[in-house]
């Protein structure tokens, strides 16, 4: 269903596309955004028609990416003599006995993946001073489009003052029509090009906006909406803010560590907020007691943390 082509107006006939006469119920760019999605679960092995569990296709072994390799963890279930169901998640190499990753318990994995999503909190004043920053920007912005705006009407106008000069001269018939015709076809053209330059300019930044105001309104507390979701929201969440989970058991508990995220926006602001949390403990700092400062870096060992380049080393 969601590949219908129907949707951005064109009509399926006989094993070929046709436009249809029907006006499209999505622009193309929401319906390539639609299929690359499907695309790239298909890539994960994400099939949901047995034994489906929202994060298919989401997990990888850790151990195996130490080793050089890639593997993901495979969705599994067993049901017992009294008809007892024990979902888990093993490592795909485990099988040929390439990997000694055990079998995890998929309500380990589960509450791992919530416990991870603390990590994507961000300090409640760098939001704070993130959106008023960007209403600042988006109303600067929104001057140069209003200074851009007038200077593709002024241009529109000088194309209104060329056209009519050369249909007058095509009337007069005191040039080759060939050749008047062949300017008009450039002059279309070029009025085109500084149309569709005026509604871009004002599309993007409201597009640009947009993004990065729902951005700001995910990371306000994302451990929350994660924990309070149901299993489709929680997909589609995972899928919006990671790339993959590699996972780890370690001492009867879930060592879960994230690859890379998925978009590059919560990328950025993570980064930032960092770094604002960083100046904000630098300043805090100054002046404190030496026995503060001294204490300051210490905190409670986390089993959730952000993978680097290497897998972690065991905790002793």
């Amino acid at each position: 269903m969601l590949r219908d082509p129907y949707y951005v107006g064109y009509v399926p006939w006989k094993g070929k596309i046709y436009p249809g006469r029907h006006e499209p119920l999505i622009s193309h760019e929401l319906y390539e955004r639609v299929q690359d999605i499907l695309r790239h679960r298909s890539a994960n092995g994400n099939r949901d028609r047995i034994h489906n569990h929202y994060l298919k296709g989401s997990l990888s072994c850790i151990r195996c990416r130490g080793a050089g390799h890639t593997s993901r963890l495979v969705f599994n279930q067993t049901t017992n003599r009294t008809g007892n169901k024990y979902p888990y998640f093993t490592c795909s190499r485990s099988k040929e006995g390439l990997c000694d990753l055990p079998s995890l318990p998929v309500e380990w994995v589960e509450e791992a993946v919530v416990e991870h999503y603390r990590t994507l909190q961000l300090p409640s004043d760098f939001a704070t001073e993130s959106r008023k920053l960007l209403e600042e920007i988006v109303s600067d912005e929104q001057s140069t489009i209003r200074d851009t705006h007038a200077s593709l009407n002024r241009q529109l106008k000088d194309l209104d003052k060329k056209e009519n000069r050369l249909i007058d001269l095509l009337a007069d018939g005191s040039m080759p029509q060939a050749k008047i015709r062949m300017k008009l076809i450039e002059l279309k053209s070029q009025r085109k090009r500084l149309e569709a330059g005026m509604t871009n300019t004002s599309e993007k930044l409201a597009i640009g906006a947009s993004v990065l105001r729902h951005a700001l309104d995910l990371v306000a507390d994302p451990y929350t909406l994660y924990r309070d979701a149901g299993p489709e929201a929680r997909r589609l969440l995972n899928e919006t803010f990671f790339e993959r989970f590699y996972v780890d058991d370690h001492q009867d508990s879930i060592e879960l560590r994230m690859a890379d995220e998925k978009s590059s926006v919560f990328a950025d602001l993570h980064q930032a907020g960092r770094a604002c949390t960083g100046r904000s403990s630098r300043r805090k700092l100054k002046g404190a007691h030496p026995s503060q400062r001294a204490n300051a870096g210490l905190n409670k060992p986390l089993m959730v943390v952000p993978a680097g380049i290497e897998p972690a080393t065991p905790r002793v």
